[in-house]
C-alpha cells in the first residue's frame, strides 16, 4: 500500500516549488528588462536570493529541502506579496 499523506505532501511540495520557480523566473526577467533599475528601489526583498532559489529548483531539484521551502512559503512570501502590490501601485502612478 502507499502512504496517502506522503503523496499529498510531495504533490504540495512540487506545486510550491514550481510556483517559486515561476516567481524566480519572473524576477530574473523583470531585472533584465528594466536593466537592473526597478528592483533596487525595493531593498526590503532579497531579489538575488529569489533568483538563486529559482536556479536551485531548476538545476538541483533533488537537493531542495522541504523544511526550507516551507519556511520560505511562510516567512518570505507574505512580505514579497506586499512589495509586489506596492510595486504595482507605484508603477500605475502617472509620471
Amino acid at each position: 500500500m502507499y502512504d496517502r499523506a506522503l503523496i499529498v505532501g510531495m504533490l504540495m511540495l512540487d506545486g510550491v516549488c514550481m510556483n517559486l520557480f515561476a516567481v524566480g523566473e519572473a524576477v530574473k526577467n523583470i531585472d533584465k528588462h528594466t536593466h537592473k533599475t526597478l528592483l533596487v528601489n525595493y531593498p526590503s526583498i532579497q531579489w538575488q536570493d529569489i533568483m538563486r532559489l529559482r536556479d536551485v529548483i531548476a538545476h538541483h531539484y533533488f537537493e531542495v529541502d522541504a523544511e526550507k521551502v516551507l519556511a520560505i512559503l511562510c516567512d518570505d512570501v507574505p512580505p514579497l506579496l506586499a512589495v509586489i502590490k506596492q510595486m504595482k501601485e507605484d508603477l500605475s502612478k502617472p509620471r
